[in-house]
């Protein structure tokens, strides 16, 4: 189920507004897997001058069992990392891992995303289908015995540039982690279609 609050005026190309939603998600009582998740997600868009927009959002999931100490079923848990998300860091990277000899990344039942932007026209272009950003990413997800430890945070700059093309949306990044650790899986230059991502 979803609730949601938008007054922006348009989902494609975003000049100014607000937007709030609460995703929920719960299994059924006395099936074999009980558990829940619940997402909030926030975005403002500020007008500035020539159509440059400022945008700051964050997002933040959590996710538990209600009826045993098993937790969040493992197909459930949340990532990050990648052009959705954190762009800097290859796609589901960020967060917890296993302990193998190559350890992969297993995600985990809390995340929480950040994200502050400049939206840039495409100079001399009057189209509303395709513009440029400067931003900031960050993100982080964590396990079950892990507590929300917003110092754990991944960061990254970079220049985007999203175009509604006649194939569906498209979006191209450069980005720069900026806390960066051992361990970490970096990727400077993402590249997605089917979602914009400004």
């Amino acid at each position: 189920s979803a609730l949601a609050y938008d007054t922006r005026d348009s989902l494609l190309y975003t000049t100014r507004g607000f937007s709030l939603s609460l995703h929920m998600e719960v299994a059924a009582p006395g099936s074999d897997l009980e558990y829940y998740k619940a997402n909030v997600r926030a975005a403002w868009y500020v007008p500035l001058f020539r159509d440059y927009v400022f945008k700051v959002s964050g997002d933040l999931g959590y996710g538990d069992s209600y009826n045993s100490d098993e937790g969040l079923p493992f197909f459930k848990n949340y990532y990050a990392g990648g052009t959705s998300s954190v762009r800097g860091y290859e796609v589901r990277s960020l967060g917890p891992r296993d302990s193998g000899l190559s350890p992969d990344p297993i995600g985990g039942s809390k995340r929480i995303l950040t994200n502050v932007s400049i939206l840039i026209p495409i100079p001399g272009s009057t189209a509303k289908d395709k513009r440029f950003s400067l931003f900031i990413d960050g993100g982080q997800v964590y396990g079950p015995d892990q507590s929300l430890e917003l110092g754990e945070m991944r960061f990254a700059a970079g220049i985007g540039f999203n175009w509604l093309s006649p194939m569906g949306p498209m979006a191209i990044s450069y980005a720069k982690p900026l806390n960066s650790k051992p361990g970490d899986e970096t990727e400077a230059i993402q590249f997605n279609i089917g979602r914009v991502f400004d």
